[in-house]
């Protein structure tokens, strides 16, 4: 069970949050265990940001891999929403969830199916159709249809049929006779089931492991910035594969400036495909190069323009303050007084470190030590310098920390991670341990690695990839070219013999004098 309408013969519980409607259920169930009937209710995990549904979502594709039962997808519903019994009457274009909580379902492309009515026409034509307010309406949202296909080859006319998408014929194909339904999906279903099909929300998607999501947030940022200027003239710059051309539909005139020829390639092509080639100017340039940009304006457009838009290429000029100032110049002198410049743009110091934030704190307000708090509590002062000082010129973040207390748990956090690390935009060599309530041991480096049992002296731990380990040695020439390797012991060198084979032919330290420390 998924949820509870009533319960106790007809005592509606529907004005309830799902959480307490659930504990109904459970009520039910604990009730109804017996030999001859077992009622069981699902189990539902709880989020609040989108890292906490993406974790969820990369947990919860393992488990399916090891249930005994075929799964199709996911539900989501609302926890503190009361139920809806009409939700399914209003069109679904008003169905914003923001406003109206409403029940979803996610299943995967190959999953997604339309439940469709065929009619069979003059010359073995097959037509599907959907339902709108009890009328057949004719379903075109697809090409073609596999209308030979022998399970709906004898089938008469107004029989439902579930059809799925196939991807590498690109047609539809029955997948079942609807022997169960007299009336076809409604037709605003149908038609929203279709554009799933077609822009489908893939599982790499669901994961967060890849950028969809972000790309289209970006692209409604930019469509508002579009939406919020007036005018008939514009200068992009930065203009790519131009994949902002869909937004520019409302300007007369647009000169667009691009210094990658291979963009501008398929900045033509997609031009021709959006009609819009009588439209534009194409200049091969930088933002900063200033002259060659209004000539250009000039002759295209004859004055200056209305707006000036940059989305996403700001991120090329801030290395090199001379690139800025060109920048600078080729807005002022391109753009009306009055004119507008729009600009989406990400913060370089604060994308870097949001990636690469503090892990502890050993004091806080000068010289307030805090070594003596266990490391949650360590972390807070972290968090609190960390919102103090979220400026212009600084930016401080902390590190997210995941807590396991329990093998499982630890396994479940460990594959979470490293699904992590296949889409973090840098270098991750491997995973810190810290003890949660232990105080810091500003000393525990001093202890010999023999006497350090974790169970007995809880310390910070690192684990890298085999790949990833490494020994900082020193080296020493002897007679004949050998070469040997040392560590060091109370500030002696102790020789090092781990390992039977050393590179000493390497051009990296072939040249290099005795006594040089080398990470091997």
């Amino acid at each position: 069970a998924f949820d509870t309408l009533a319960w106790d013969y007809d005592k509606s519980v529907q004005n309830k949050g799902h959480f307490d409607r659930l504990q109904y259920a459970q009520t039910i169930s604990d009730n109804m265990k017996t030999d001859l009937i077992y009622v069981n209710t699902k189990s539902f995990t709880t989020f609040e940001t989108p890292s906490d549904f993406f974790r969820i979502m990369r947990d919860m594709f393992n488990q399916q891999l090891v249930l005994p039962y075929k799964q199709d997808g996911f539900m989501f519903t609302p926890q503190n929403t009361v139920y809806n019994p009409h939700s399914d009457k209003m069109p679904l274009y008003k169905r914003k969830l923001s406003d109206y909580p409403d029940i979803c379902k996610w299943k995967p492309k190959d999953e997604l199916t339309i439940d469709l009515q065929i009619k069979w026409k003059v010359g073995n034509i097959l037509e599907l159709y959907s339902n709108e307010k009890g009328n057949p309406v004719l379903f075109t949202k697809f090409d073609k249809i596999d209308s030979g296909n022998i399970m709906t080859l004898n089938l008469p006319s107004n029989t439902i049929v579930e059809y799925r998408y196939d991807y590498e014929k690109n047609m539809l194909v029955p997948t079942r006779i609807r022997f169960d339904k007299e009336k076809p999906n409604r037709r605003d279903v149908a038609e929203d089931v279709a554009n799933d099909i077609l822009n489908p929300i893939e599982e790499e998607t669901m994961k967060g492991n890849n950028f969809t999501l972000l790309r289209k947030y970006h692209n409604l940022v930019k469509k508002n910035l579009f939406n919020s200027v007036k005018g008939r003239t514009l200068l992009d710059i930065g203009s790519g594969y131009g994949g902002d051309l869909g937004k520019w539909k409302g300007y007369e005139k647009i000169v667009a400036v691009e210094p990658d020829p291979e963009h501008i390639d398929e900045l033509r092509k997609r031009l021709k495909t959006y009609n819009m080639e009588d439209k534009v100017k194409i200049v091969l340039a930088g933002g900063q190069e200033t002259e060659k940009i209004t000539v250009a304006v000039k002759e295209w457009i004859g004055d200056r323009v209305d707006t000036v838009s940059s989305m996403l290429s700001l991120t090329f000029f801030w290395q090199n303050p001379g690139l800025i100032d060109s920048l600078v110049q080729t807005i002022v002198r391109n753009i009306k007084p009055e004119g507008k410049y729009i600009f989406l743009t990400m913060d370089g110091d604060l994308v870097e470190q949001t990636f690469d934030p503090a892990f502890d704190t050993l004091a806080w307000d000068y010289d307030k030590s805090v070594q003596d708090k266990g490391h949650f509590d360590r972390l807070q002062y972290a968090q609190t310098i960390s919102d103090n000082m979220k400026t212009d010129l600084i930016y401080v973040n902390t590190k997210s920390f995941t807590t396991f207390e329990t093998p499982s748990e630890f396994f479940r956090v460990m594959r979470d991670m490293f699904n992590q690390q296949l889409v973090l935009p840098y270098k991750q060599d491997g995973f810190m341990f810290t003890p949660q309530n232990t105080v810091y041991n500003p000393h525990s480096d001093k202890m010999p690695l023999y006497k350090r049992k974790l169970s007995d002296y809880p310390d910070i731990c690192k684990w890298k990839p085999k790949d990833e380990l490494t020994i900082d040695l020193q080296i020493k020439w002897k007679v004949g070219n050998i070469l040997e390797l040392y560590s060091n012991e109370k500030g002696n060198p102790v020789l090092f013999t781990k390992f039977d084979k050393i590179d000493s032919g390497n051009i990296m330290t072939l040249n290099l004098p005795s006594n040089t420390i080398v990470e091997y």
